[in-house]
């Protein structure tokens, strides 16, 4: 019997709860950051205008958050499957 491994099963369900949820909530921020597309836009219903320099701070802000978002996702492929042994 291989002793310590129920610490390696929490240790990875820790670690991918962590990060799936830090990823939720990047994705979301994201989600508020980008605008909705044209087509879902009613006509009389038009986004409000920003000055350049808002829409620079946006900018910015969303490639931070794409980049995050990339990287969560490569910490999420890093930390593989679940330790757990599967039945079947």
């Amino acid at each position: 019997m291989q002793m310590g491994r129920e610490r390696g099963v929490m240790r990875w369900d820790v670690r991918h709860s962590l990060i799936s949820d830090r990823l939720a909530q990047v994705e979301a921020r994201l989600a508020r950051l980008t605008p909705p597309a044209a087509r879902d836009t009613p006509i009389g219903d038009a986004p409000p205008m920003r000055s350049p320099k808002e829409e620079r701070a946006i900018r910015e802000e969303s490639a931070r958050l794409t980049t995050e978002r990339e990287e969560l996702r490569r910490q999420l492929c890093a930390l593989g499957p679940s330790p757990r042994a599967k039945m079947g």
